[in-house]
């Protein structure tokens, strides 16, 4: 059901548009195969991709970003199109979605699914979605890094030219 899928559902529109909720979904672990103790030996135990499904209520004419909170997390299984239905599950009734692929702080949305549905998580999804989180954060601090700083290489060859005043 995503948006190069021939079965697209009506309820999700191509591009945004006044009163058109916001979706998102992203693809946070998996799957997973792991090694399990057994009364009769070591069986491999396996897990379905998960993914992060959030959603915004539409914008307000005094609004022109997408909020920081969104009005609703879950976490779908399987692949990507059960990720879509569970976003079109949480859609109210006669409402349509934009399903977005715009830069979204998925760090928060999977904070706020480890406090909302942690109890439904194994100990070792918890420690992928830590993993998630933690590369999530990383890759913010070198998009900032990379792209946000008050040094150019012009100035940072002028510097080297002043004698500092400390010398």
């Amino acid at each position: 059901m995503d948006r190069h899928s021939a079965a697209i559902d009506s309820r999700i529109v191509p591009h945004p548009e006044p009163g058109v909720w916001i979706g998102a979904v992203r693809r946070i672990i998996g799957p997973i195969a792991q090694v399990m103790q057994t009364e009769h030996g070591d069986a491999i135990e396996t897990h379905p991709p998960q993914y992060l499904v959030a959603m915004w209520a539409p914008l307000r004419d005094d609004e022109a970003f997408l909020r920081r909170w969104p009005d609703s997390v879950s976490v779908a299984l399987n692949d990507h199109d059960c990720a879509v239905a569970e976003l079109l599950c949480n859609l109210p009734e006669g409402a349509r979605v934009w399903v977005t692929s715009q830069e979204i702080d998925w760090a928060v949305i999977a904070e706020i699914a480890m406090l909302s549905e942690g109890e439904n998580f194994t100990p070792d999804h918890y420690r992928e979605l830590e993993r998630f989180i933690a590369q999530e954060r990383d890759a913010a601090l070198a998009t900032i890094s990379a792209n946000y700083t008050d040094r150019e290489s012009g100035f940072e060859g002028f510097l080297e030219t002043l004698q500092s005043p400390f010398a």
